[in-house]
């Protein structure tokens, strides 16, 4: 019965339909893919790597690229055969079908009813009901201090691996959920919506018939013999831009319908998305194993947010080996009028912040392009959960994926004694990556003639361009350049070379960033193509202790569409890795002085580092350190807590030195003089000392009246004294929250606070976004200090996930904050 049903559909799918063959076809010049585009025909992948574009051909298609002389192969040329094969496969065989799907997600959402939320967000043209499975731990409440996440697969009916990988995620969050401590914090501290089957008709449709290679579009009707809207292509956003990333003609199979969200399945997406604020969407497709994020209707402009998208991207495809990258980059075709630009782009009353959206393309042609096998299900959606989790996890905040700018170093050094170096830098941190920490370091250029370059050069034609001269190769071999490319993809290439100092054959390195394939003819053997703009290693082993010239090389297609740059900076701060080291780990102002160790030739500079763990480096400043003669200190800083103070500095080297702090207090009239003028003064009172042998950090605490007052450092050794300061600090009687001892912790930490008088007071342990955890303390407590402890534990006695946390004491109308980290 269910054959006779088989041939009854298949008589009524349109012929030329069923004879349609999925062709690939290969690069031939650097506009091959442009011109494609303009053919109005439908594109469905393309590879990067090879330059291959797979498109859905009909005999007529296939006469019209013969006569413009391209070049293609018929990828799946015996559609009878694959139809018979099909046949036999009960329904979809173990990929879901609609009505599979529903139950699927009815059985989820009845197996964990408190954590999901089941809704219908629209109906097909035919009527059936198009599910999402909300995820959080309070389904039933919309949340506004919890980001939302949008994972929607089967925007094209063939693509039926796009409607497993979003149920996958599903299954996973809720089977951990309470298991995996990540995964409950994912779940507790987001709302996932997930919509696995949004074109149901069109994916009905293909159970039904089987078509090979595929239906894609929805069931509208639009003639006798024309079927279907493309709903990849009927989103608001530059719908219909032009007719080359989507299609006027009902014939097309990137027909964009009559109008933005003519279809009642995008337009489902619109109001869920016009009421629910995502802050990241993620989109499945096949094939073509690619993350692809905006824009998609442009190869000439990038998003205001592309280095976030790149660096996103780059840590989503991480554990998969999926290529990222957009139309900007030669990744993929163009498109408009798609769910990416659309989620990023639109910005309306009702939907009025950007979300950050990707598209996943799954799998490859050689995995079975839009049919893998059955057995490649359960890999695919095992390969992807990483990048699915991910962008869960950074969806609250997704600027905070890019590291920190570089810091912007000024180092100066001191006129009488050149041992010490004043450093100062820009925090360039920003609301949504502060900036955790900075970090000191040294670099020893041991064997370096004289210090390496590390300016930019740039290229804008076929050429060659030094980067360095007269640089040893450091022993591990490696060279770390930051590159800026703009080539045509597999036409247009780059060389990172080395040659023998001043003489010899110029020799191309291999790196991160490198390829050795050569499918156009172009690449001359470690090329790098197409668009680029990161931090790259490249492997200089067999140079390792000479002294050679570094450059950049371009060759450009001589018809290449593309105006080449190149950008290059060696990045001395990576490069000589082996002699550079850390000085002071965990810097939390922007300013530090500098006492050098050793004489000799130096670099100094600061690390970024984000609470990410990211980092980036200041440009550096070389010193000369003459012999040191003198004793001396660094990283002086005054902290005063309440009415206890305490002067902060490290020694450098070991000797014994005597150190005292000297105070006055200052009238309100008055000002602090220079650190001679105040010293000259005798004015002021000794009220703390210590000596000290061995190097290291030196605390030297003390207490202060309320009010002002000036501070001096006296340091002195058998080779003299020295003074530093002069501090103006203010003392004041006052309520506030202390650090918390230890931190990071675990199990348990304790907090101190102080309260300038008998206070009603509260403290709570609440997480980022402000939910209470934990209340440690309500109630009226007297002045003074006072401690209480945290074991790690929210208020139904619950241990907590590890991450960071906030301490927060209220008192009044004032309120104090401290963050906590804790480590499971």
């Amino acid at each position: 019965m269910r054959t006779l049903s088989f041939l009854l559909m298949l008589l009524l799918v349109p012929c030329e339909l069923v004879a349609n063959s999925l062709i690939a076809v290969h690069p031939t010049s650097p506009w091959t893919l442009r011109e494609l585009e303009g053919l109005g025909l439908e594109l469905v992948s393309h590879d990067p790597q090879s330059g291959l574009t797979y498109l859905i051909a009909s005999r007529d298609d296939m006469r019209r690229l013969r006569e413009r002389s391209f070049t293609f192969s018929t990828v799946e040329p015996d559609w009878k055969a694959r139809l018979r094969e099909l046949q036999e496969i009960p329904g979809l065989g173990l990929y879901h079908t609609w009505s599979e799907t529903v139950a699927e997600l009815e059985s989820l959402h009845a197996t964990f009813p408190s954590i999901t939320r089941l809704e219908v967000i629209g109906q097909s043209l035919e009527g059936r009901d198009i599910p999402a499975l909300k995820i959080s731990d309070d389904a039933s409440f919309d949340d506004p201090a919890e980001a939302d996440v949008l994972i929607v697969g089967n925007h094209h009916a063939r693509e039926l691996m796009s409607v497993e990988v979003p149920l996958h995620v599903a299954r996973h969050l809720l089977e951990q959920y309470g298991r995996a401590p990540r995964t409950t914090q994912l779940v507790d501290e987001r709302e996932i919506w997930i919509v696995p089957l949004l074109n149901a008709d069109g994916h009905v449709y293909q159970e039904e018939t089987q078509l090979q290679p595929g239906w894609r579009k929805n069931r509208r009707r639009l003639g006798d013999d024309v079927m279907g809207v493309d709903l990849n292509r009927n989103y608001s956003y530059l719908w219909g831009f032009d007719d080359t990333g989507s299609s006027p003609d009902p014939l097309s199979q990137t027909y964009r319908g009559s109008h933005a969200f003519s279809e009642p399945e995008s337009d489902a997406i619109r109001r869920l998305s016009e009421r629910q604020e995502f802050k990241l969407a993620i989109s499945y497709h096949s094939f073509g194993q690619l993350l692809l994020y905006p824009w998609g209707w442009t190869r000439n402009m990038v998003t205001p947010d592309h280095s976030v998208f790149v660096a996103l991207a780059d840590s989503m495809v991480r554990d998969s080996g999926y290529r990222p990258g957009n139309a900007y980059s030669g990744a993929i075709y163009i498109t408009n009028g798609a769910f990416g630009d659309y989620m990023y782009g639109e910005r309306n009353d009702a939907k009025e912040t950007r979300t950050f959206s990707f598209t996943v393309e799954l799998n490859s042609m050689a995995q079975g392009g839009f049919w893998p096998s059955e057995d490649l299900i359960r890999p695919t959606c095992e390969l992807l959960l990483s990048l699915n989790l991910y962008a869960i996890r950074v969806a609250d905040n997704v600027r905070a994926a890019t590291p920190p700018p570089p810091p912007l170093l000024t180092a100066v050094q001191d006129g009488e004694d050149p041992r010490i170096i004043y450093m100062s830098w820009s925090d360039t941190g920003d609301e949504h990556n502060p900036i955790d920490h900075f970090e000191i370091f040294e670099i020893d250029p041991i064997g370096q003639p004289s210090p390496p370059k590390g300016t930019s050069t740039t290229l804008h034609a076929s050429g060659r361009t030094l980067v360095a001269s007269d640089l040893r190769v450091p022993s591990g071999g490696d060279l770390v350049l930051d590159l800026e490319t703009r080539l045509e993809p597999l036409w247009d290439y780059a060389y990172v070379e080395v040659r023998r100092l001043g003489s010899g054959a110029w020799v191309s390195l291999s790196g991160e960033v490198t390829r050795e394939a050569n499918p156009t003819g172009r690449n001359q053997g470690a090329g790098i193509t197409g668009w680029l703009a990161r931090t790259a290693r490249f492997d200089a082993a067999r140079f390792a202790g000479e002294r050679v010239d570094v450059a950049v090389r371009i060759d450009a297609h001589p018809d290449s569409p593309t105006d080449v740059a190149l950008r290059a900076r060696l990045d001395v701060a990576q490069t000589l890795t082996e002699t550079r080291r850390v000085l002071v780990p965990d810097v939390r102002d922007t300013t530090y002085t500098l006492v050098a160790e050793r004489p000799g030739l130096f670099a100094y500079g600061v690390t970024a580092v984000d609470a990410e763990g990211q980092r980036s480096d200041s440009d550096l400043a070389w010193f000369y350190i003459p012999e040191v003669v003198a004793v001396g200190i660094s990283d002086i800083r005054v902290h005063v807590e309440g009415r206890r103070a305490e002067l902060r500095w490290r020694v450098a080297s070991s000797s014994d030195a005597l150190f005292e702090v000297w105070t006055r207090a200052l009238d309100v009239r008055d000002s602090a003089l220079g650190v001679a003028e105040e010293w000259g003064s005798r004015r002021h009172r000794l009220v703390a000392s210590t000596r000290v042998t061995m190097p290291g950090e030196v605390r030297l605490p003390f207490q202060l009246e309320p009010g002002r007052h000036v501070l001096l450092l006296r340091g002195a050794d058998r080779d003299g004294e020295r003074l530093w300061g002069p501090w103006v600090v203010e003392v004041s009687a006052r309520t506030f929250l202390d650090v918390a001892t230890p931190n990071p912790f675990n199990p348990s930490t304790r907090l101190h606070f102080e309260l300038e008088h008998s206070a009603y007071a509260e403290l709570d342990v609440v997480s980022v976004r402000g939910r209470r955890v934990r209340r440690l303390w309500s109630g009226t407590r007297p002045a003074g200090r006072h401690a209480v402890d945290w074991d790690g534990r929210d208020d139904t006695g619950r241990g907590v996930a590890s991450g960071h946390y906030v301490a927060r004491l209220r008192v009044g109308s004032q309120t104090w904050t401290r963050r906590l980290l804790l480590l499971r």
